[in-house]
């Protein structure tokens, strides 16, 4: 059986940052942490969702293996 880590990622933070030179999309760096609880590797995809609950934006990322 597979030991999964667990982090506190309360509070944690990155910062966007232009991803091409039109300024339309933005990237940011997924945290180490992250990486591992979610066990990424490069190439990987991430599914994005967003959903409004009680007034307040909530982004939910799934992560997706690479094909």
């Amino acid at each position: 059986m597979t030991k999964k880590l667990i982090y506190n990622m309360a509070g944690y933070k990155t910062k966007l940052t232009e991803a091409g030179e039109e300024g339309l999309s933005l990237r940011t760096t997924v945290p180490s942490m992250i990486r591992k609880q979610l066990e990424l590797k490069k190439g990987d995809f991430l599914e994005w969702n967003l959903d409004k609950v009680d007034g307040e934006w909530i982004v939910f990322v799934k992560p997706l293996k690479s094909e």
